[in-house]
């Protein structure tokens, strides 16, 4: 739960004088809650709420979350997602600091922006638990961010489940472009 409010306090905080701004502070954010109270999620529960976004058809689909294991149910839904042009991005993990440092599912699969994490006092090195591995495709600052978290208050956290909503932000702000200057994004994204 603290989790979702920060990540969408990253991408879409309000501009209102108080705290923090988020990158894209004027898109509309829907929560899908995939985590358990505990903070943990399930294969089937990211399926479900990819699913969801089916019907929903939001530009853009943050994934704060991530396994080691594939997770095949979900991948046939984030491959329907990526043909109606929808953006999927998500983080690529934090075990940087363990034997096996590869990708996290669902960022590993190709229809989806892996995003990884460099250190904002070091921008050329990455953070020292983010996951590496070829299928990274950007990185952003992920280390020590402030955003909004329960109870009106603001914390400090640092992983890639912080940078992927910063890139979520700027692709929101790019496809807000295109659409006030009537260019058809989802034919950008799809390519077709």
């Amino acid at each position: 739960v603290s989790q979702s409010r920060y990540v969408r306090g990253i991408a879409a905080s309000l501009n209102n004088t108080y705290g923090v701004v988020g990158v894209a502070h004027k898109a509309k954010i829907v929560n899908i809650k995939v985590l358990s109270d505990n903070g943990f999620s399930t294969s089937d529960s990211i399926t479900r709420g990819l699913e969801y976004c089916l019907d929903l058809k939001p530009d853009i689909i943050n994934l704060s979350v991530g396994s080691q294991k594939p997770m095949p149910e979900a991948y046939e839904v984030i491959k329907k997602l990526d043909q109606m042009g929808i953006v999927l991005v998500a983080s690529a993990g934090n075990n940087g600091e363990k034997t096996d440092k590869s990708i996290l599912y669902p960022a590993k699969y190709e229809n989806v922006i892996a995003v990884g994490s460099y250190s904002p006092t070091t921008i050329t090195s990455k953070s020292i638990f983010s996951c590496v591995g070829p299928e990274i495709d950007i990185a952003a600052p992920g280390d020590q961010i402030l955003s909004t978290y329960l109870n009106d208050q603001f914390a400090i956290l640092s992983g890639t489940s912080m940078s992927s909503p910063i890139i979520s932000g700027v692709i929101a702000l790019y496809i807000s472009y295109l659409k006030k200057n009537g260019i058809p994004y989802r034919t950008i994204v799809t390519g077709k």
